[in-house]
């Protein structure tokens, strides 16, 4: 008797278990169909958006020499700047030195 009972717990079990799967796979289902449609609905739009990115992209690469080139001169004069200060430091710093040595 024990045994039929324990069988039957068991079976009821499996019975709520895969109950709880279907209902749960019959809600997934309704997600996927709902983002399909969506996504069907979007579908020209994204192409549009699509060939938007791609005239912008081509319009990138040829900018994208210029802007290096200008990135390169900017780049160029900050270096040059900085060391015709330094220079001139050390310029102004051996000068100092050598008119301390002529006045003592």
């Amino acid at each position: 008797m024990l045994f039929y009972f324990l069988i039957t717990v068991v079976f009821l079990a499996e019975v709520i278990i895969a109950v709880a799967i279907l209902i749960n796979l019959t809600k997934l289902d309704k997600a996927v169909c709902e983002w399909n449609s969506f996504v069907t609905d979007i579908k020209p739009q994204v192409s549009e958006i699509l060939e938007t990115f791609k005239k912008l992209s081509e319009q990138a690469m040829v900018l994208a020499p210029l802007l290096v080139n200008k990135l390169k001169d900017i780049v160029t004069k900050l270096v040059l700047d900085q060391l015709k200060g330094v220079l001139a430091g050390l310029t102004f710093w051996a000068v100092k030195k050598e008119v301390e040595k002529r006045v003592n």
